[in-house]
């Protein structure tokens, strides 16, 4: 590392899809992970809360970053694959097919 500034890593998603990985200016107002469980529980409780991954979340280096994107990507290609596990299975008929690993908010 650098002996530059102090610089924190950003990754965003949007979509659930990682976008960017960022270097920026060390913040003190943001939340950053302590260890790689607190990672995973970032993922998880913005997953329950909001139905998405959705967001901006900050590291203090590159490599977690890289591993927080990562993990972002892949806890949705486990969804995406369990999603069509089950439509392979499901019988469609007039009452059709509701996807189970979908969080929906709105009733």
């Amino acid at each position: 590392m650098s002996l530059g500034s102090p610089k924190l890593y950003r990754v965003l998603v949007s979509h659930n899809l990682v976008t960017r990985i960022e270097a920026i200016p060390y913040r003190d107002d943001v939340d950053v992970p302590d260890s790689p469980l607190e990672v995973s529980s970032l993922l998880a409780r913005n997953h329950m809360k909001n139905g998405c991954l959705d967001g901006a979340y900050y590291f203090e280096d590159a490599e977690t970053a890289r591993h927080f994107a990562y993990l972002s990507l892949d806890f949705m290609k486990r969804m995406f694959e369990k999603s069509i596990e089950s439509l392979d299975a499901a019988k469609v008929s007039q009452e059709g097919w509701a996807n189970p690993y979908w969080l929906k908010k709105d009733g």
